[in-house]
């Protein structure tokens, strides 16, 4: 859009470093201002009991703020999945597309913007296109646990158990304290049988 010309230079670079599959993009930038509403979002996304709807009105306060924030944007989406999970609603995913589309636009090459895109696509059934996702996630940020987990969800679903399990103890090793990658373990394993 035509108020967005003096960000140009990041989603340029971002189309760069995705089209030779480089391993750095440029970095995203947030007002200072927008970053504790981030922060709050964040918290409230990631609690052991989650908040999504806190998560969805912090980011909105911060995309107030920062209407190009794409931690924000990206953030936002992954809230709006998180409340399709619990609702299942269609029109929830509509609106996390929407707002990872926008991150996209603006930082084709972010590790989270792709982690949440990949995300919408396996959530939508098309798994493979979400490991493109996020394969390309793990060239940009290999020890992004979060992104393995994704991956080995992704995998076990589509009945690469083997694989699946490989991933998910991967993300295992890199957060060896976070309680979602021995969930997802214990999760593949069930739905393996073991």
């Amino acid at each position: 859009r035509r108020d967005d010309l003096a960000d140009l230079s990041t989603p340029l670079a971002g189309v760069v470093t995705s089209a030779f599959h480089l391993g750095e993009t440029p970095a995203a930038k947030m007002r200072a201002d927008a970053y504790p509403f981030y922060a709050a979002g964040l918290t409230s996304l990631r609690g052991v009991a989650p908040d999504p709807d806190g998560a969805v009105a912090s980011f909105e306060r911060a995309l107030q703020l920062d209407p190009n924030a794409v931690p924000a944007l990206s953030a936002l989406a992954d809230a709006y999945v998180r409340k399709y999970l619990a609702q299942r609603d269609g029109g929830l995913l509509v609106k996390a597309r929407q707002a990872a589309q926008r991150a996209q636009s603006l930082q084709p090459d972010s590790p989270a913007v792709l982690a949440v895109l990949g995300t919408i696509e396996r959530f939508q059934g098309r798994t493979e296109r979400a490991l493109e996702f996020f394969r390309r996630a793990t060239e940009i940020e290999p020890d992004n646990s979060d992104i393995w987990r994704r991956i080995g969800m992704s995998l076990q679903e589509i009945g690469h158990d083997a694989e699946a399990i490989d991933a998910v103890r991967r993300a295992v090793q890199l957060a060896p304290d976070y309680f979602a990658t021995h969930r997802d373990l214990g999760v593949v394993y069930f739905r393996i049988g073991r």
